[in-house]
């Protein structure tokens, strides 16, 4: 997904396809002063799962009405969309009168930042009426939204980066080159345990000693590029790893034995995204990702293949 500029102009009525992410790489690097924790991790950027967000003219007055018909508990101040909404109006003094409608398609607590990915949307759609603030002035506020939101402020513009180093709490971007990825089969499982960030971050602060163990959870040593003459391991490029599972594997066991089924049908790679619970299977070749695909299906599993 990307936000095309017809979307951003329309002024009677907007839907905006938003969108996620996943974590290619992710190691928690330090505890900082103010409680948040320093990372280094790869963001690459997914058009599918979205989320749909339709935005229309209120009544005069109202500011902003969120509306979530599929899920009424996230109409609440505490929705990010509520949130970005009152920071743009907070540094620009405008306060537009909107009806939102948030449609949920990008499960939550999965660890793909659909809330983040929605966030950065809003506040981009909001700023180009009037252009009032720079794009450094919106990367600032993404920053005070969440850890993720940096990122979606720039993939989510027509000719942001698809991928990005984060660093710091991930507001820090240098934009990557994942080409090696072109051709790859991506599976995703979703397990439909949404798990809380700040239960993960948590349990990895109580970690004897908090420490990143690569070879334990390292998978991608055969990966390689789809289609390349040299068949040069993916793994030099794309240091595959997460932090995370060190402390959900043990607290969520189901979720290592989907990435281990994901390795023995086949994925050279594969990895829970985030803090989950999204686990992702990298394959070199469309009948292998398939026939995965096909087993947890019959298992009553949420999945998406696509390729890259």
């Amino acid at each position: 997904m990307t936000m095309d500029a017809a979307s951003l102009r329309s002024r009677a009525g907007t839907r905006l396809k938003v969108g996620c992410k996943l974590n290619l790489y992710l190691e928690i690097t330090g505890i900082l002063s103010n409680g948040y924790h320093s990372l280094e991790t790869l963001f690459y950027f997914l058009p599918e799962p979205h989320d749909f967000i339709d935005i229309a003219p209120g009544k005069p007055g109202q500011a902003m009405r969120l509306f979530c018909p599929q899920n009424p508990e996230l109409e609440s101040e505490q929705n990010i969309l509520i949130r970005a909404y009152k920071l743009f109006a907070e540094h620009t003094g405008r306060r537009y009168d909107l009806t939102v409608t948030l449609h949920k398609q990008i499960p939550m607590g999965a660890g793909l930042g659909g809330g983040s990915a929605d966030g950065a949307a809003l506040l981009l759609w909001l700023n180009s009426r009037e252009n009032l603030l720079s794009s450094a002035q919106l990367l600032s506020l993404a920053a005070r939204l969440g850890a993720d939101v940096s990122f979606f402020m720039l993939a989510l513009k027509d000719d942001g980066p698809r991928a990005a180093w984060g660093q710091g709490i991930g507001e820090k971007l240098t934009p990557a080159d994942v080409s090696a990825l072109a051709g790859l089969y991506l599976l995703l499982i979703f397990p439909g345990v949404p798990i809380s960030t700040p239960w993960a971050y948590a349990a990895w602060d109580k970690l004897p000693i908090p420490q990143n163990d690569f070879n334990g959870f390292f998978a991608a040593e055969h990966l390689t590029s789809a289609g390349s003459g040299d068949m040069k391991p993916l793994a030099h490029a794309l240091r595959l790893y997460n932090s995370f599972e060190a402390v959900v594997f043990p607290e969520y066991p189901a979720l290592r034995l989907i990435k281990e089924r994901l390795l023995q049908n086949g994925a050279s790679a594969a990895m829970m995204s985030g803090s989950g619970s999204t686990v992702f299977g990298l394959f070199k070749n469309a009948t292998a990702a398939q026939k995965a695909a096909c087993e947890f299906k019959r298992e009553n599993y949420k999945y998406l293949l696509q390729q890259l």
